[in-house]
């Protein structure tokens, strides 16, 4: 990773004397509408990582006995194969893309959860995976794309305190609302909820923004 890193172009010209200060989270007014769609791409993903870190494995081991262990390590691969391999392939096209297959596999996820079906999970698993990482890196893209270059550092922090905000909430939600209405029930409307978010994502794009490097 530190040899990728060293070897990444520097986006900044102008350096001045080296200083440690805390920087506030803020976004440029002029890219704030780009801001908030990309956000609620990232949100959407993040919280199907967050569904299926920490909602779906409970489910698995609760109600169907079956480790879980290597279905989250296949929604990250398959999100991995999003970022490296679908995004160059889909360019413009792939935030709505993504987000549209991100939608269908949480869809999925609940019914796969309303079930209590594993081979529907393998399913859901695989699109929800590949709609994550395709929705992740373009939404991050997107942001890097249109900051200016002195602010990116800014963005793309606020963007992931959104991020991280999304990924822990299905956690403290899930453990909050089984005890309302039951594990089955509360995993089924978590994967509703994050199908509708990822669906609205979908709404709110089209193919006209700008191809990912």
């Amino acid at each position: 990773m530190g040899v990728g890193i060293r070897a990444m172009p520097e986006p900044v010209t102008a350096r001045s004397p080296r200083e440690l200060r805390i920087t506030r989270l803020t976004v440029p007014a002029a890219m704030r509408t780009t801001f908030a769609k990309a956000t609620i791409a990232g949100f959407a993903s993040f919280a199907v990582l967050g569904l299926f870190t920490a909602v779906t494995p409970l489910f698995l081991r609760t109600l169907l006995a079956v480790p879980a262990g290597l279905l989250v390590c296949w929604l990250l691969a398959v999100s991995t194969f999003g970022q490296t391999v679908l995004v160059p392939r889909l360019r413009a096209h792939a935030l709505p893309v993504g987000s549209a297959t991100l939608a269908f596999g949480a869809l999925v996820l609940a019914g796969a959860l309303a079930a209590g079906s594993l081979p529907l999970q393998l399913v859901a698993t695989t699109l929800a995976g590949l709609g994550q990482g395709t929705t992740f890196r373009t939404a991050l893209a997107l942001l890097t794309a249109t900051s200016p270059p002195d602010r990116r550092a800014e963005v793309a922090s606020s963007f992931f305190v959104v991020a991280y905000i999304a990924i822990s909430a299905p956690i403290v939600g899930e453990g909050l609302a089984v005890q309302l209405v039951g594990l089955r029930t509360a995993s089924v409307g978590f994967g509703v909820v994050v199908a509708v978010l990822a669906a609205g994502t979908t709404a709110s794009f089209r193919p006209t923004a700008p191809p990912t490097p």
